[in-house]
């Protein structure tokens, strides 16, 4: 999986809930989501008999764990009175999960609540709104989305009936011919898609028939491609289906650009434009017919308005010009070199409409189009090959591309030399991302060998603070496995470095593993970085933004490494909303009041509330017996 992923150029940040055995698809979408305001929730799933054996656990408790219900509680009360956002609704949830086994009647009760304030969302219409606005509408669809999903899990795990029974309650057989239908049809598509997203991994066939419903329309969501690649993971035969539909859409669009095309790039091909598996062809081939008859639709729309062209042609032509020509093109000239003469023939006639500053910030792609064509067959392309058409690229930020990707693509393989190349790298922010990307690789090896002087040492030269860190604590974390004893010093190592962290949602990360970390050995250490975790959390800014990549995105290629058990990436960066606190257990093993004791000085009530749930939940676990 990591190999596949590493070929990837576009990535999806989102975020993936795996939702339980039901089929949502019809639970939000009907032709008529106003209609669920009209709806009867008051026959919802409803505690059996709140005073039986089944409802509130008999146990005896331990003090730690009186204290976490009580704490738990107390959560409950103080988010009731936060209102009913989504992710105040997902904290109330999350509250009742871990309140479940002890008090099943409130936490039925709260699950119940959660669903009713999250039946009705305001999905807004995604069409003719400016970029930003857009960004903030679909930003607040999938926070939505995450909460519902994420309910529903909760509910299905502890009464599937009681889900499924919830989500009959709404089902309609909305009509798959006729997408005007549709009330809100771009909002309602990004969280069916987004739904899907999370459970694809467990419920593939609910998954795929939700990806459809949401490609009723004629946009396709922004969650597609990370659907696709979901549910191809889960059941290739989905996937191929999945990708003939989005496709069939982009049809129904009037072959209009859509940047989800590179998403369907990243699946077919690996990062030097090769087919991943013979298994792709069908899709391949899928794919570039429609190219083809892309191209044909924009050179007729153009040649019949001509200077009265509108603006939105022309963007989608020259945007589908240079995807065509930087990324599809040589992919042509690799795999099916009988047919790059007529697509090269279809690009030429789309070159003739674009402007001359289009054109040459185009030529950069250009160049590399040609020498492939020259190149004959090109299937004999090699490492060398790449190298010297990238060092005589003229644009420097296409250079700069093109020698990440060949150092991406050949680092397992000989890493050294990929460090090398990673050297010649221009830009900054690229050079010292790539050249982690490398030391990731190095790290892994050389703690699989066992090696761990040497994979310190190569952690101590990774650029990225967070990165360093993580990479420090799995060399710890191996050493302890090995030989059963807390390398202090290399915890010290990852600790000093933290502190002189910039203040961010990835110091306080940092912090919370260092000291997991070392209350595997010493309990007392563990509480001191602990408490410097909280008085980072306490210095961040509601506007801490995530940090960009370190190519402030220019032609974005990730990359994913598996250091010590535990997936890393030079391009990944987290928010203060994705903090967790779900790896304090030794912690809270040993001293469950002092961890609520510091979660209470957490200042951000969001933030206070996940740690004080965290830990509790933790505190419980104990108690989760028959």
């Amino acid at each position: 999986m990591i190999s596949r992923r590493t070929q990837a150029n576009t990535v999806f940040l989102m975020s993936k809930r795996t939702i339980g055995t039901f089929i949502i698809a019809v639970f939000l979408f009907s032709s008529r989501t106003a209609g669920f305001a009209q709806t009867e929730i008051a026959d919802l799933p409803k505690p059996k008999n709140p005073g039986s054996s089944a409802q509130v656990s008999q146990k005896t408790f331990s003090a730690s764990q009186a204290a976490a219900i009580n704490l738990l509680e107390s959560v409950l009360t103080d988010l009731r009175n936060r209102g009913n956002s989504p992710p105040v609704v997902l904290q109330r949830a999350r509250a009742a999960d871990a309140l479940w086994r002890v008090n099943e009647a409130k936490a039925r009760e709260t699950i119940v609540k959660a669903l009713e304030d999250l039946a009705t969302p305001a999905l807004p219409n995604l069409s003719n709104v400016d970029r930003k606005l857009r960004e903030e509408q679909i930003k607040r669809i999938h926070e939505h989305a995450i909460a519902l999903s994420e309910t529903l899990t909760i509910l299905n795990k502890y009464d599937p009936a009681a889900a499924e029974a919830f989500l009959k309650r709404y089902e309609s057989k909305p009509s798959d011919s006729n997408p005007s239908t549709i009330a809100n049809p771009n909002g309602e598509s990004e969280l069916l898609a987004q739904l899907a997203l999370g459970l694809a991994p467990t419920q593939a066939d609910a998954a795929f028939r939700l990806g459809i419903l949401a490609l009723r329309g004629h946009d396709v969501p922004e969650a597609t491609g990370a659907l696709l690649f979901a549910l191809s993971r889960s059941n290739k035969s989905l996937g191929h289906s999945f990708f003939a539909a989005i496709i069939q859409t982009f049809q129904r669009s009037g072959y209009q650009y859509d940047p989800i095309l590179n998403a369907l790039f990243n699946y077919l091909f690996v990062s030097d434009g090769k087919l991943f598996s013979l298994d792709f062809k069908q899709d391949a081939d899928l794919l570039l017919d429609h190219i083809l008859l892309a191209i044909e639709a924009h050179v007729r729309e153009l040649r019949q308005s001509q200077s009265a062209a509108s603006k939105r042609i022309v963007e989608s032509a020259n945007a589908l010009y240079r995807f065509v020509l930087a990324r599809f093109l040589p992919s042509v000239a690799l795999n099916v070199p009988e047919r790059f003469s007529q697509t090269q023939s279809l690009l030429n006639d789309l070159e003739r409409f674009l402007t001359r500053q289009q054109k040459q910030e185009a030529a950069p792609f250009a160049n590399t189009s040609r020498q492939l064509a020259g190149s004959g067959s090109m299937v004999n392309s090699t490492i060398d090959d790449d190298l010297k058409r990238a060092e005589a690229e003229r644009d420097p930020d296409f250079r700069d591309a093109s020698l990440r990707r060949i150092v991406i693509a050949m680092m397992r393989a000989d890493p050294n030399r990929a460090a090398s190349i990673a050297s010649t790298i221009e830009n900054e922010g690229i050079r010292f991302k790539t050249k982690d990307d490398v030391s990731l690789v190095l790290a892994s090896r050389k703690l699989k060998e066992g090696n761990f002087l040497a994979a310190r040492q190569i952690a101590l030269q990774i650029n990225d603070v967070n990165l360093k860190v993580q990479v420090l604590v799995a060399v710890a974390e191996a050493i302890r496995r090995k030989d059963g004893r807390c390398d202090f010093e290399v915890l010290s190592d990852g600790y000093s470095i933290a502190l002189k962290d910039e203040n961010r949602p990835e110091k306080v990360n940092e912090l919370l593993i260092l000291s997991e970390a070392f209350a595997q050995c010493n309990t007392n250490r563990g509480f001191e970085v602990l408490s410097e975790a909280v008085k980072s959390v306490n210095q961040l800014k509601e506007s801490n933004p995530v940090l960009p990549s370190m190519d402030n995105g220019k032609n974005r290629i990730v990359s994913y490494i598996v250091v010590g058990g535990k997936e890393l990436s030079t391009d990944s960066h987290i928010s203060a909303n994705e903090l967790t606190f779900d790896n304090l257990k030794p912690l809270i093993k040993a001293d469950f009041l002092q961890a609520q004791y510091l979660g209470q000085q957490i200042q951000n009530p969001a933030l206070r509330a996940r740690f004080h749930i965290s830990i509790a939940r933790i505190a419980l676990q104990e108690a989760d017996g028959p």
